[in-house]
């Protein structure tokens, strides 16, 4: 229902485990060659020819439905545009930058490591590519003319990772340095705009300008140092158009992608990517990249009742690969029937507290009290998706009230908004982020009406179905 298009290497993966064939199995039955296969799982063959994927169909004996989505989704498929090699003033690493002595920018990269099996089943994102590969290729970039993209998105719903999953795609064209900081690391405060400047100084070899030196001082002085370099940057967790605009590299060719929970004002028209929950298709392929597609395969149903249950969030996913490998004797479908239960997913939400109650009670304290509130009182809603009436009886206010809510909500990528011309407008709380909302309206008590808003809920609820 808020699935977002799948590339042809996805929707491949998918419907071969969903047959139950292996790549050599299907090898043999289209009369494709194992590499050819694994080259178009891999993203490697962006373009097959119309006889190539036919062959597939027919050797994973696909119905006409499932064929004439895999025939479509290969003619949307586009060959990814390469950047010539031979780019004015950059010099891939690997080669001459590999030369430069211990201390130069060329030695630079402190981009976090990938984590293992996700970034073969990311979504692309040609926003991105496209503004990195115009970065590189000019001379010199202004901040009007756009060093700067946006990547924003919901919790947990995998900002982070496809910032840096671009970052380590086009490196080569940055060879000054890849440079990553955490603008808001877990339990500490949010770094002043001064403060990322000092750090990204540091790290670049700057000079650092003297602890009484101001905010404009100290930005002049790292402009000017990279006023001649090729910098990839990446901010994460973005609080505040401040923390960005303090580090922007100025007249440059070096680029900066701000990863933040919601667009700030300042930043309209800036390059934006919405990064949002993974479809089925690929929440299935990045359980069988951690679980192994045996596993899967043979179980498919309950993979994708599981993909549905993390809402598409690949951290959310990630627990539960870890979950089902420190226990291998668990099947998918036990692990399915655990989330399934309400009390049970909350138990084990619970026992994952150190992976995600950071990253949401950061999101969550930035909220206002209404906000807050609201959320919770929402998230009791025990149903797939709500309408702003049901928002207004479950909050106790006006429609134009509740609609207001939602809006400040969706601002923040917390509500995903689903349109149908046939019937009201539908909105969604992912159900890992409304399963720690409801667990703080029990623990911290901001809805002082607690019982109310279950009643209330359950009335709504009920009158729907």
């Amino acid at each position: 229902m808020f699935e977002s298009s799948e590339s042809f290497r996805v929707e491949l993966r998918r419907l071969r485990i969903k047959s139950g064939v292996t790549q050599e199995e299907l090898a043999e039955a289209s009369g494709i060659s194992v590499r050819a296969i694994s080259d178009l799982e891999r993203g490697r063959t962006r373009r097959p020819q119309r006889k190539t994927v036919e062959l597939l169909a027919s050797g994973m004996r696909l119905d006409e439905h499932d064929t004439a989505r895999l025939v479509q989704v290969a003619r949307k498929s586009t060959l990814q545009v390469a950047l010539p090699h031979a780019v004015p003033g950059v010099v891939p690493c690997g080669h001459d930058a590999a030369r430069s002595e211990p201390g130069e920018p060329g030695r630079i990269c402190e981009l976090p490591p990938r984590l293992p099996g996700l970034h073969t089943t990311l979504p692309e994102y040609p926003v991105l590519d496209d503004f990195l590969q115009s970065v590189a290729a000019a001379e010199t970039v202004a901040p009007a003319n756009g060093n700067t993209a946006l990547v924003i998105g919901s919790p947990w719903v995998g900002k982070t990772t496809a910032a840096v999953h671009a970052a380590y795609k086009w490196r080569h064209l940055f060879p000054d340095g890849q440079l990553f900081i955490d603008l808001s690391p877990d339990g500490q405060p949010a770094m002043l705009p001064l403060d990322v400047v000092r750090r990204l100084s540091r790290s670049v070899g700057a000079p650092v300008v003297e602890d009484g030196a101001g905010l404009e001082s100290a930005a002049a002085t790292l402009r000017s140092f990279l006023a001649s370099r090729r910098l990839l940057i990446v901010l994460d967790k973005v609080v505040s158009e401040a923390q960005v605009r303090a580090v922007l590299p100025g007249v440059s060719a070096s680029a900066v992608i701000a990863v933040c929970r919601r667009r700030f004002p300042a930043q309209a028209g800036l390059p934006t990517v919405v990064v949002e929950p993974l479809s089925a298709g690929l929440s299935v392929a990045l359980l069988a990249a951690a679980l192994g597609e045996q596993r899967v395969r043979a179980e498919y149903d309950a993979a994708i009742g599981l993909a549905t249950l993390c809402g598409g969030l690949p951290l959310a996913l990630q627990w539960v690969s870890g979950k089902l490998l420190r226990n291998p004797h668990w099947t998918l479908h036990r692990m399915f029937t655990a989330l399934i239960n309400p009390q049970t997913r909350k138990d084990l939400i619970g026992a994952c507290r150190m992976d995600f109650s950071g990253r949401f009670y950061a999101l969550y304290d930035e909220l206002s009290p209404d906000a807050q509130r609201a959320l919770c009182a929402l998230s009791h809603i025990h149903a797939e998706e709500f309408t702003v009436d049901m928002a207004a009886a479950v909050l106790g206010t006006s429609v134009d009230t509740a609609e207001h809510m939602i809006e400040y909500l969706m601002e923040w990528q917390i509500i995903e908004v689903h349109h149908d011309a046939a019937r009201p407008a539908a909105f969604r709380i992912n159900p890992f982020v409304r399963a720690f909302a409801v667990s703080v309206s029990e623990t911290s008590d901001p809805l002082a009406d607690l019982e109310h808003v279950r009643q209330r809920a359950t009335t709504v609820v009920g009158a729907k179905v």
